[in-house]
């Protein structure tokens, strides 16, 4: 299970990514809150940890929805390490760098 950050680095990249490739980024004045709302997608399948009635759909195809929640989480980083994290931070912020 990938830690949290490492959800919403992902998420924040991938909605990054999408914003640049479709060129919405260059006809939406703000997109910072289009991004962030990106990251708090990728960590959905992870409310069931805060309301247990949702913890059904966390290890089914439909956390994948989700930004490859469970992708991230069974295969990418099974041990939930901290370095693992730290790389899809820096994904993030290379992504980020085109707003900058």
């Amino acid at each position: 299970m990938s830690q949290g950050i490492g959800h919403f680095a992902f998420g924040v990249g991938c909605t990054t990514v999408v914003l640049m490739a479709t060129m919405l980024d260059n006809k939406i004045k703000n997109t910072e809150p289009i991004r962030i709302a990106g990251g708090i997608f990728a960590m959905i399948p992870d409310a069931g940890k805060l309301i247990p009635s949702l913890d059904f759909f966390h290890d089914t195809w439909v956390a994948d929805i989700f930004w490859l929640h469970r992708f991230l989480d069974n295969t990418f980083d099974p041990k939930d390490t901290a370095l693992n994290s730290f790389w899809l931070l820096v994904f993030m912020m290379i992504c980020e760098q085109h707003f900058v």
